[in-house]
């Protein structure tokens, strides 16, 4: 298509057109009967009946869930029951949007993985139903186009299965998706589903057949789980992390991480007598020092661990953040949010859930993950308060391990214990970015306003948005109003830091939200631009903002000048401002 109608197109898609009086949707498949198992292609034809050419849009759905989720998709079998949606995870990431001229005698077509809007289970005749919006809107009189097809899924025999799957694995797996074109027919082992198939995948899955492993994990049995255990623990490496993922899918933890429809996995396919055997396997990867291991380890471990497995989580622990320290130093600032090193989250994770079961923390410990223990217990109990508590979190506080400096600070009560308080000071003077945080994050929890002055520095310092977010957040609660203003105002014509400073300033537009901005402008030169307008600003407003002044927008006294061009607020209402 020509590169200068993109701009029409993109204007039609935000006016959103009715549906064209002559668009019509039809459905074909290249086969009407198939065994259970088997993958369908469902071929969608978005077609003009005679008219003038149309524009259908589609795409902007399909990552994170690995099907196009503006394809709605049902099915009903001959009794009128509806078909389950497989879905299992929520993420959704959108993805790129593409746009397609319809005219007569020219369809546009689009073949539907239907196992994976679908979940058959038994055998029978069904009729599925498919429609999209096709960047339309619906009317009164015209609704969104919808096509139906029947199929009949046949349960396939032991032998049928064994075929089927052997020939499965000799073909090509990729679907060589084109455009425009109907999908030729392919396996897709990921939504086999059918029991039956378990007996013929065994064998190659075990010899570490990637698309055999994927198959049995689509089963959900507690024979494919039990199966999937023995694949975990295999001694190559591929085989391993492959089996050990999927397995990590059905244990009973992750259950409610997965929408009402997805939870089928779980429920289906694991059993309480299958708990000893991952736990065991919990315990193997936790005497690994790789940290993949660890981290599937842990999650083994949270889901079905029992009190005397802290032991092991507590070695992981004492390995993961004692070499967190070769990559964790004073002084490093972060890109983005410094995060737990490793596997640190998920062990972390396994000892709260084992302390929810009983298990005894020490009290007085020795070793990093000893410490780390104590934190965990420390934050997640307010009864536990050993003997000398205080002078152990002040250790701890100081420990010589960053992360464990950094989780001690997280887990410590609200509010803060007195004793404790001055050893905040010596948290704000170290250049450790994460411990800093945490500081900032419980003095504004406790609005302790002795800390003005580190606060104070750190809002004039702060150039990481985490760290920046955090001082200023902590300025909200124990510095002066117009003090804070004074300060960001300040800092707008900083390299790196115009965004950042304005970002800061919409609390004074109690009506504004999110918004947009454009690094394609020369931003040094917009900083000194708008910086003095602000500072006018809030010389002219000083009385009223220390008040607490706001200013709803649109407002007379804020003007679009104060900010670099295309920087837009979102306002509570829908509206964008500047318009």
């Amino acid at each position: 298509m020509h590169a200068a109608l993109i701009p029409l197109l993109l204007l039609q898609l935000a006016a959103r057109p009715t549906v064209p009086d002559h668009a019509e949707v039809q459905l074909a498949s290249d086969r009407q009967e198939y065994f259970l198992g088997e993958n369908i292609l469902v071929h969608y034809r978005v077609i003009n009946t005679g008219g003038d050419p149309f524009v259908a849009w589609f795409g902007g759905d399909y990552r994170g869930t690995g099907r196009s989720e503006r394809f709605k998709v049902s099915a009903v079998d001959a009794q009128g029951n509806e078909v389950q949606d497989p879905l299992r995870i929520i993420i959704r990431r959108g993805g790129f949007l593409t746009w397609h001229t319809v005219v007569p005698d020219d369809p546009y077509v689009e073949s539907i993985p239907l196992l994976r809007f679908l979940r058959f289970n038994e055998p029978g005749r069904y009729v599925i139903t498919i429609r999209h919006d096709c960047g339309w809107k619906e009317s009164a009189e015209r609704k969104f186009p919808e096509a139906k097809i029947e199929l009949v899924l046949k349960q396939p025999s032991a032998g049928q299965a064994r075929h089927l799957v052997e020939r499965w694995l000799k073909s090509d797996s990729d679907a060589n998706r084109t455009n425009n074109k109907e999908t030729q027919p392919h396996p897709d082992f990921s939504v086999i589903r059918n029991a039956t198939y378990l007996g013929p995948l065994t064998e190659p899955a075990t010899a570490g057949n990637k698309r055999a492993i994927s198959g049995v994990a689509s089963i959900a049995t507690p024979d494919a789980t039990r199966l999937l255990i023995q694949l975990a623990g295999s001694q190559e490496k591929v085989i391993r992390t492959q089996a050990r993922r999927h397995l990590l899918n059905r244990l009973p933890a992750s259950r409610d991480n997965k929408p009402p429809t997805g939870r089928w996995l779980v429920d289906d396919s694991w059993q309480k007598s299958l708990a000893a055997d991952v736990a065991a396997l919990g315990v193997v990867y936790l005497n690994s020092e790789n940290s993949d291991d660890l981290e599937a380890g842990a999650k083994m471990i949270a889901a079905v661990g029992e009190p005397d497995h802290l032991i092991e989580v507590q070695r992981a622990l004492d390995l993961e953040v004692g070499r967190s320290q070769s990559t964790v130093k004073e002084g490093n600032t972060y890109r983005d949010y410094p995060g737990r090193p490793g596997a640190c989250h998920s062990l972390e994770h396994a000892a709260r859930r084992l302390f929810e079961r009983g298990a005894k923390c020490p009290a007085d410990p020795k070793s990093a993950g000893e410490a780390m223990l104590f934190a965990i217990k420390f934050g997640q109990d307010s009864q536990f308060e050993p003997e000398g508590w205080e002078q152990t979190c002040r250790l701890l506080i100081r420990h010589e391990i960053l992360h464990v400096r950094r989780t001690m600070l997280e887990n410590l009560p609200q509010p803060i214990p007195a004793a404790l308080r001055p050893d905040l000071i010596e948290v704000f003077a170290s250049p450790h970015l994460g411990s800093v945080i945490e500081a900032l994050h419980i003095v504004s929890r406790d609005r302790l306003t002795e800390f003005r002055d580190p606060v104070r520095k750190q809002l004039r310092t702060a150039r990481q948005s985490f760290h920046f977010s955090a001082a200023d957040g902590a300025a909200r609660e124990v510095l002066n109003r117009y003090e804070r203003l004074e300060i960001l105002v300040d800092r707008i014509d900083e390299p790196g830091m115009m965004f950042e400073s304005l970002d800061a300033l919409k609390p004074l537009f109690p009506n504004a939200g999110g918004g947009g901005r454009s690094s394609n402008i020369d931003l040094r030169k917009e900083a000194r631009r708008i910086k003095p307008l602000w500072q006018q600003f809030l010389k002219r407003h000083q009385a009223d903002l220390k008040l607490g002044a706001e200013y709803k927008l649109p407002h007379l006294d804020i003007g679009e000048d104060m900010f670099p061009p295309e920087y837009t607020i979102r306002l509570r209402d829908g509206s964008e401002w500047p318009e």
